[in-house]
């Protein structure tokens, strides 16, 4: 009883692991994501970068974008096609 308990907690360890070394490695990183509209801002940048449109890509069915101004998702947008690499570019996105 006591060897299977301990290959559970084991087992739960390494999964954990993927997850506490991007925390690690990202950990001095600005934060996003706190407010929606951010996260709402990034979503429709990248869908301009894609051009897909004024469009939110996280929502069942991509709905169009009506309540915030596209000027900044924009500016975002120029940002997403110089460093698509989302989350290592995350300082370029925050530096606008």
């Amino acid at each position: 009883m006591l060897r299977k308990r301990w290959i559970v907690w084991a087992v739960l360890a390494a999964a954990l692991i993927p997850s506490a070394r991007l925390a690690w490695e990202f950990r001095d990183l600005p934060h996003f994501g706190y407010f929606h509209d951010d996260s709402i801002y990034l979503v429709t940048a990248k869908s301009l970068a894609e051009g897909r449109g004024y469009r939110i890509l996280s929502f069942p069915g991509e709905p169009p974008q009506t309540k915030y101004p596209p000027l900044y998702p924009a500016l975002l947008a120029a940002v997403w096609k110089f460093a698509p690499e989302f989350p290592r570019s995350l300082p370029w996105f925050l530096a606008l």
